[in-house]
């Protein structure tokens, strides 16, 4: 903490590391390993696979801060995308 020569009043200057800064580069959401057929087509496993693809194409996407709604728009965009290719 310095003080601030034309204010007189306390500055707090904060840093970031650059890793904190970076995109996500990897899977924010773990996806259990499957052992059958069945868990790998489970309903869990398939959605935590769509929302990590979907945090890693839209990496603006914040799952934990954004409006149900907005969220429900990007999957849907996402899976727009999906269909285009």
């Amino acid at each position: 903490m310095s003080r601030d020569s034309r204010t007189g009043g306390a500055v707090i200057s904060t840093q970031a590391a650059y890793t904190q800064l970076r995109p996500r580069q990897h899977a924010l959401l773990a996806v259990p390993e499957a052992r059958t057929v069945a868990h790998a087509n489970s309903p869990l496993v398939r959605v935590l696979t769509m929302l990590n693809s979907l945090l890693m194409s839209a990496p603006d996407c914040d799952l934990f801060a954004m409006r149900w709604i907005d969220l429900c728009r990007e999957c849907l965009r996402y899976c727009q995308r999906m269909d285009d290719r």
